[in-house]
Order: structure tokens, then sequence, then C-alpha cells
């Protein structure tokens, strides 16, 4: 979080404006299309589960769930919100890495960042970075190994919650085992890592507070799967245990997808 100090009367005044303009104006871009429903484009669920037989040497192999794998679509968006329609979750098959993008409302603290990917060291081959966005805001944008998420092959410490202990939002038990990390030194912007079998949030806080709570599901392109939800969380000071606002970003893959995941790592 970054903190201001009284340099004088007047530039302590235009900080305190400035960042209070600031807050006020992330809240109503993440509530401003809040009546505008689901309508969202494009995207099919997994296909059948039909295989055809392929040469490896002088093995023939049959692919598992090879249609329904190439038939696969997790891409999904809020349903409403300043952020509708925007691709928060898919697929990159060539990698077969899950692709999550957390975006930032325009505000002067975090706009024009831009950070080359680093890797998750507790997940080996994952890579999370930042970049700007055209017409002022960010997006964090997070790549993972599907196998890490399917198979779970790495120990995360004891489940937690958000960093002041408070229950993750929209996340059953209210907690996940987690990893935290600092991504930019100079905007001290930190992310929380949570992960399970078939379970992934991120938790990144803010130099601004977002002032309002809200949970947007993330659903399909057809509206007929949740993946999961994006969530605005408002800061906390003390006496309460205090916490940076943020944003949280939680996605379930269900069974079904799952096994046609896995049946092709």
């Amino acid at each position: 979080m970054i903190k201001m100090y009284r340099v004088g009367v007047r530039s302590n005044l235009y900080r305190s404006v400035t960042a209070l303009g600031s807050a006020l104006g992330s809240a109503a871009l993440f509530l401003s299309a809040a009546a505008c429903g689901s309508g969202m484009q494009a995207g099919s669920p997994a296909g059948s589960l039909s295989a055809s037989p392929q040469m490896t040497g002088n093995v023939e192999v049959t692919p598992v769930n090879k249609d329904a794998w190439d038939k696969l679509n997790v891409d999904g968006a809020p349903t409403f919100g300043s952020f509708k329609l925007f691709q928060v979750i898919s697929i990159d098959k060539a990698t077969k890495e899950l692709v999550l993008k957390l975006p930032m409302p325009p505000n002067p603290y975090v706009d024009g960042i831009s950070m080359a990917p680093i890797e998750v060291k507790k997940l080996p081959g994952s890579r999370i970075g930042i970049e700007a966005v055209q017409g002022g805001g960010s997006v964090l944008t997070f790549r993972v190994p599907l196998i890490h998420i399917i198979r779970k092959d790495v120990n995360f410490p004891s489940p937690t919650a958000l960093p002041n202990g408070d229950p993750l939002p929209a996340v059953a038990d209210g907690s996940l085992p987690s990893e935290a990390m600092t991504i930019n030194d100079i905007k001290k912007i930190n992310a929380t890592f949570y992960f399970a079998v078939q379970q992934l949030g991120i938790f990144v806080n803010t130099p601004f507070d977002p002032l309002v709570g809200l949970s947007i599901p993330i659903k399909s392109a057809d509206g007929t799967r949740t993946w999961g939800y994006l969530t605005s969380i408002p800061a906390k000071k003390a006496p309460a245990p205090a916490m940076d606002g943020g944003f949280f970003i939680s996605i379930q893959l269900p069974d079904d997808i799952a096994r046609i995941i896995d049946d092709n790592l």
C-alpha cells in the first residue's frame, strides 16, 4: 500500500482528494453496469467423448477424449459490472495452461503499470505479470500449467483465509492453501495465491480502496456454467484486523471439465 505523508497542508489535501476520487471512481466503475444483464457471445461447452487412433513409433495410441479436448471451452467473463464481457478465464491448449486475467479499474496509482512476467516459485512453469490496458486500467495475467490444478503436484502450506483472516469470498470452506509474494515493489502490490485440486484463487491488494464488497459470477459464454467469481474487497482499518482493499478471483473447475483435462495431459 502506498503511504502518504504530510508535506504541507495543500499537498496533503490534494493527495487526500485524489485518493478519495480514485476510490469512488473505482467503485463506480465496478458497479456501473450492474443492471445490464448477462449477455455474452460465442463459446461452447465440452463436446462428446470420441477419439481416433494415432501412431507413436510402432505402437498405436488412442488419445483419450480427444474430441472433447478439441471442443473444450472454459472461456468466461463477469456477468455484470464494469468488467462485463472481459474474458478473465481461458485455457491455452497449445501450452496446456490455465490463463486468469484479473482486471483493475482505471486509477492513477496503478494506471500505466507494465511488468514482465515472473515465476511463482511454488508453481513451476507458472508466470504472473501486469499489463496496461488501453484507455486506462491494468490487468494482472496469471498462467499456470493445468497439471498443477488437476493433479495438485505441488505442496502449499496449511489453508489460510484473506491476509487479515476474513474468510475467502465465494469459497465453500473460506480458506485454501496459499502462497504470498510481492509482484511490484514500487507500487507495493502483493498477491496471495490460493490452491487446491480443481480450485484456484488470487487476491491482489490495491493502493486504493474499492469501497464496495461485491461478488460477480464468472460464467461461460452461453451462461450455463459458472466457473467462479470476481470479488471487490473493501479495505479494513483498526480496530478490526487491518487489510488493504483489493480484488479476489476464484475459480472452481467442475468434475467433467477436470476429467477431460486430466485425460489429455
